[in-house]
């Protein structure tokens, strides 16, 4: 075996969430404060990233429903137990996280539709109330389909399973998918927490310390919420729980300035 191969094989072995809480931690040294910088043209929301908020929700959706035979294959190999309890007060948590993070990002998108093109009949204003089921539904879709890719997959008599490779691409597309909705939905944690609390310094550096430990806990809903596919296989690590809080450090470093 070459050199390149045995390389090759050793980065296969890397858990598919290491490499995802790698990513995102790079795109928050750079690409999320540069999304942040485009939400706030011309002073408000700019329609741009109106639409990546919504292409966010899209990608998803389309990375969870993507990602369930994969994921589900790959768990059905694995010896499973039984879920802790407080796994479960976990799941429903993060749960409903996502479920307000749905309606915030369709809220803000709407937002920006009524500012842009308030003057057109067709356009409701952001307080109407015939924007309550749209809400309700975008704000339930990644719900849905996170709880769907959950779920085993049915066992269809005489169906052929998909060949490993074919699953391996399909969860590479998913991955991307869910990859970059989490650096869109990071973006919102940056501009509406992190931008509110910047050039509020310096701080001492214990104050500094105490913040970043306290917004340790609402930065789940941005990103343990996004990530929550990936919790399925390594939430009972403690490694897991502890990237997730490194995640967000490049975006708190500015609390010391």
């Amino acid at each position: 075996m070459s050199t390149w191969q045995t390389v090759q094989s050793q980065l296969r072995r890397v858990r598919r969430g290491i490499w995802f809480d790698a990513a995102i931690f790079l795109a928050n040294c750079w690409l999320v404060p540069r999304l942040t910088a485009v939400s706030e043209e011309d002073g408000e929301t700019s329609l741009a990233y109106a639409a990546a908020l919504m292409l966010s929700l899209l990608l998803y959706v389309l990375g969870a429903g993507l990602k369930r035979r994969p994921l589900q294959e790959r768990l059905a190999r694995s010896v499973r137990k039984p879920t802790a309890t407080w796994a479960w007060i976990v799941l429903f948590t993060l749960m409903v996280m996502q479920f307000a993070l749905g309606m915030m990002i369709f809220l803000i998108s709407t937002g920006a539709l009524a500012l842009h093109f308030a003057a057109y009949p067709w356009m409701p204003s952001k307080d109407s109330i015939w924007l309550l089921g749209p809400t309700l539904i975008t704000a339930s879709a990644p719900v849905v389909m996170t709880i769907r890719a959950l779920m085993p997959m049915p066992v269809a008599p005489g169906h052929a399973a998909p060949a490993a490779s074919d699953l391996h691409r399909q969860e590479r597309f998913a991955d991307s998918a869910l990859y970059f909705s989490a650096v869109v939905i990071l973006s919102i944690w940056d501009g509406m927490i992190m931008q509110s609390l910047a050039g509020r310094g310096p701080y001492a550096w214990y104050m500094a310390a105490l913040l970043i430990l306290l917004i340790t806990v609402p930065f789940a809903m941005f990103y343990a919420a996004p990530r929550l596919l990936f919790l399925a296989e390594d939430y009972r690590r403690p490694t897991t729980w502890l990237r997730i809080a490194t995640v967000m450090l490049p975006l708190s470093v500015r609390l010391l300035t």
